[in-house]
Order: structure tokens, then sequence, then C-alpha cells
């Protein structure tokens, strides 16, 4: 896929500890982008009210993402959406969608 055609400008993934700098960021982002480019929960909170989210949220990260970036600390590896999130990323490691990975 072109990176022209990709949803999303930049995921973000994180856990909820660090919301206050995360959300920051997103901000910084959005202002350039629009938030609609922007992979952050709180701008897309309509859509992931989903039963299946667990499911419909890794293949965002994976393929409709230019560049995903990991906010990797003590806590990434205890919360279940970031482990879910993560399983998205590792794939990509090693493949030629290395780059996109932050």
């Amino acid at each position: 896929m072109d990176t022209t055609d990709r949803r999303f400008k930049a995921a973000l993934s994180f856990p909820g500890e660090h919301r206050p700098f995360v959300a920051q960021v997103a901000e910084l982002l959005a202002k350039d982008l629009g938030a609609e480019r922007i992979l952050y929960d709180k701008y897309h909170e309509a859509e992931f009210a989903r039963p299946d989210l667990d499911v419909y949220l890794p293949n965002l990260y994976r393929t409709t993402s230019e560049l995903i970036a990991v906010f990797l600390c003590r806590e990434y590896e205890q919360k279940r959406w970031c482990r879910l999130e993560w399983r998205s990323v590792r794939q990509m490691i090693a493949t030629s969608d290395q780059h996109r990975i932050m």
C-alpha cells in the first residue's frame, strides 16, 4: 500500500499512565495533520465503541497507519491493549515495513 493511501499519518501506542504526555503529542500532531489523521483513542471514540475492538484495532496499526509511535515504558508490557497493539508492531519488525515503527 502506498503511504499516501493510508488513513492515518501517525498511530500512537501507549499505556494510560502516560496519557497526559501522549495527549500533548497527539494535539501537536493534530494541529499539523488533523485529528482524523491521528490514530489516538480520544479522536475516534465513537468508532472504537465496538465489541470487536480487540480484532479491529490491530489492523488499524498494521495496515492503515503510516507511522507507528510506540511509547515504551515499564507499564507498556503490563497492559492488555498495549500487548495487543505490540503484536501488530512486532509483526512488522524485520520486514520492509519496519521503517514505519518509531
